[in-house]
């Protein structure tokens, strides 16, 4: 039978402070020292519950009581006729269940009893058989909404498996209370091996991957809690891991040597690829082709790198010309040919020569067949003819004469 009051208890005497329920084990279950706790300590927990029940009677229940029966008098002056012979309807039982409710079955009860006599006794004289109902109809009335109340809420089972239920509690709360903190490290820039070393089996562990340009593949990216953050033994971590580079981000940079400059910029944005052009001359490649490309292809890169392409201005004009040979030119033959060898006639000197007749080119100072930068001045020497000696100079003279 005391098992079965406990529960009941608990409850009754928290309702007249407006139906605080399980207020008695709420304070069992918050507090550490009942971890232990038997069932008679229980119970002696209650009886204290009821004793301090009891001396809070305040004055306001006090007053309660009073304004209640007055209530209940006057409104039990007035008689509601109903369809049933000889009975009227009495609204002074709703003021009775109002009051019942808010401050408790006892001032239910002493409303209903005081209210009561003085119906009788200011009329036919007290009738103790219906007093004693209306103080019992009083303190009933609660009791059944409070029974209503610690069934629904599965209260109202043997106080054993109440008591067992609080108790368990009040343990699980103090383990909790008393379960160690840990520090939580830095996991960032670790592999996953790394940080599963370093927690330690001290928290689990909840890992999801993503893709990152910034973190390897396989390294810890980011976490939550952050680091030092103090965290409770058993909690959880959340790691976020690096899937590496996403590969659907990265194109094939094509090969578009030897291609057109116009077909290669078109291949090149096709593949998402953004193109530079340079220009270089080149003895192999025909002009306006493709002689080189970086990235080079098959490269994997991400889409909108750019690709510098050098195009071929083709071969380089020869800048050296062939000397061309002057010997047995006049002067003016020699200036011309040299120009059109892109080349101009430098100094010119004259000698006697014997074997060149005079006016003619006996040499030149650049030898035919070199090769010289356009532009570059070839020397000359112009004979003059043979040497004249004295005889002949005679002779001429003698010549003159005889003429």
């Amino acid at each position: 039978m005391d098992e079965f009051l406990v529960p009941w208890k608990i409850v009754c005497y928290n309702v007249p402070v407006g139906l605080r329920v399980q207020t008695t084990y709420t304070n069992v279950q918050n507090s550490n020292v009942y971890e232990n706790l038997s069932f008679a300590k229980l119970t002696n927990q209650v009886k204290y519950e009821e004793d301090s029940q009891m001396k809070k009677f305040s004055v306001k229940t006090v007053v309660a009581i009073g304004i209640g029966a007055a209530l209940f008098f006057v409104l039990g002056k007035i008689a509601i006729p109903s369809f049933v012979a000889n009975t009227n309807i009495s609204l002074q039982y709703a003021i009775l269940a109002m009051f019942a409710t808010l401050f408790g079955p006892i001032a239910g009860a002493l409303i209903g009893f005081i209210g009561h006599t003085l119906i009788d006794a200011t009329s036919y004289g007290p009738w103790w058989s219906w007093i004693i109902a209306s103080a019992v109809v009083g303190a009933i009335i609660l009791i059944s909404i409070v029974v209503f109340v610690v069934k629904s809420s599965g209260l109202f089972r043997s106080g054993k498996s109440t008591t067992q239920s609080t108790i368990a509690a009040t343990t699980e709360a103090k383990h909790h209370n008393t379960t160690e903190k840990y520090t939580v490290d830095n996991y960032i820039g670790l592999s996953l091996e790394a940080a599963r070393e370093a927690i330690d089996n001290k928290f689990k562990i909840n890992v999801t991957e993503e893709y990152s340009d910034t973190y390897a593949k396989g390294l810890v990216m980011q976490q939550d809690p952050e680091s030092d953050t103090e965290l409770e033994e058993g909690k959880t971590i959340k790691l976020v891991v690096s899937k590496g580079q996403k590969i659907e981000d990265k194109v094939s940079v094509p090969d578009v040597r030897s291609k057109t400059k116009s077909g290669a910029q078109s291949e090149l944005k096709a593949a998402g690829l953004k193109v530079s052009i340079k220009e270089a001359y080149s003895d192999d490649v025909a002009k306006g082709e493709v002689i080189s490309q970086t990235p080079s292809h098959g490269s994997k890169v991400s889409k909108n790198t750019t690709v510098v392409i050098t195009v071929s201005k083709g071969k380089k004009e020869d800048q050296t010309v062939s000397v061309p040979n002057l010997r047995y030119s006049t002067e003016s033959e020699a200036r011309s040919e040299l120009k059109n060898s892109n080349l101009v006639l430098g100094s010119v000197l004259t000698e006697y020569s014997d074997s060149v007749e005079k006016g003619l080119v006996i040499r030149q100072r650049i030898s035919s067949g070199s090769k010289v930068k356009k532009g570059t001045a070839v020397g000359i020497y112009v004979s003059l003819g043979p040497r004249q000696t004295a005889t002949t100079a005679d002779e001429e003279s003698t010549t003159t004469d005889e003429e």
